[in-house]
C-alpha cells in the first residue's frame, strides 16, 4: 500500500498514470476496499484465474491505446 501511495503521489506532479493491480490471497471485501483506497486500479485474488487476468490486462492496454490516440 505504501509503494502505491508513493507512486500516486509522484504521478500527481507528472500527470502520468501507471496501472497497479493488487494480487493477493486475501479475498475479503475490506482487502479490495483497502487496495482501491491506496490507489490501486484493480484487485485480483489468488489463485489467479486466466480469464480475469486477461480481462484486466486487456482493459489497461485498451485504455492506454485510447489515451495515446487522444494525445
Amino acid at each position: 500500500f505504501e509503494a502505491t501511495r508513493e507512486i500516486r503521489r509522484k504521478e500527481a506532479a507528472t500527470g502520468e498514470h501507471l496501472p497497479i493491480v493488487a494480487v493477493t490471497a486475501n479475498a475479503q471485501g475490506v482487502d479490495r476496499d483497502n487496495s482501491l483506497a491506496a490507489g490501486m486500479d484493480d484487485y485480483l485474488t489468488k489463485p489467479l484465474q486466466k480469464d480475469e487476468l486477461l480481462r484486466v490486462i486487456e482493459h489497461f492496454l485498451a485504455a492506454d491505446s485510447i489515451a495515446r490516440r487522444v494525445a
